[in-house]
């Protein structure tokens, strides 16, 4: 799902690359005909000390630092893109500048909507990658499927990267959470975790395992019927 070592999202790439400590997270809220909500979050707030000595600068270790309107422009080119999608309204934002957590959020009115939409939304930020996430709900069944595409091209990249460029991953992370109005009756995937109310199910992954491989972020969750 990362590529270059993230070299920009919402115009935080150089934020990315400065900081060894970020999250990426996912949230899909299912209702039961289909539709719903989905939340992309990026979650610097444990670099924040760091992030606003960086943010003085004009730049560092040669890359140019960009200012909180370029940020501000970087959200707003995201939200107009959205905006446009097929299937997709009720397009917002949240920007919090003093922890740097920034997030989008959408509701869809079939899952379908959202596929490969992390994927694309940081394509429009000019960042490519072929590792991805799909979504499938089969409304009579009562069965989420999550798949994800994962190419190996990832850990070339990482390996051709310098050892200072690799740090930048040490305590990085991913997080899928899904959250249902009926409970959950399986996950196939045993590294997720089921909420004590049993309507949402999480999935938290290293970012190293992500790249590597080693760690699959595909779930089939069955539903109560």
């Amino acid at each position: 799902m990362l590529k270059n070592y993230i070299t920009k999202f919402i115009i935080l790439a150089v934020l990315l690359s400065l900081t060894s400590c970020f999250e990426i997270i996912e949230e899909v809220n299912l209702n039961k005909d289909g539709s719903g909500d989905f939340v992309l979050t990026i979650n610097l707030s444990q670099s924040k000390s760091k992030i606003t000595s960086i943010m003085l600068l004009d730049s560092i270790n040669g890359h140019k630092v960009p200012s909180r309107e370029g940020v501000q422009q970087g959200m707003i080119e995201v939200l107009n893109y959205l905006k446009k999608s097929k299937g997709i309204y009720n397009v917002t934002k949240k920007e919090d500048y003093e922890n740097y957590v920034f997030s989008v959020q959408c509701s869809f009115k079939n899952i379908n909507s959202i596929n490969n939409l992390t994927k694309e939304v940081l394509g429009k930020q000019k960042v490519k990658i072929q590792s991805y996430n799909t979504y499938q709900y089969d409304v009579s069944n009562k069965k989420f499927t999550k798949e994800y595409t994962y190419d190996s091209q990832l850990l070339k990249q990482y390996n051709n990267l310098s050892i200072d460029n690799k740090k930048i991953f040490e305590n990085a992370s991913y997080t899928g959470i899904y959250r249902f109005n009926e409970q959950i009756q399986s996950v196939s995937n045993t590294k997720a975790k089921v909420s004590k109310s049993k309507k949402a199910a999480m999935l938290r992954v290293n970012a190293i395992d992500l790249i590597s491989g080693h760690t699959k972020l595909n779930a089939k969750i069955q539903l109560a019927k």
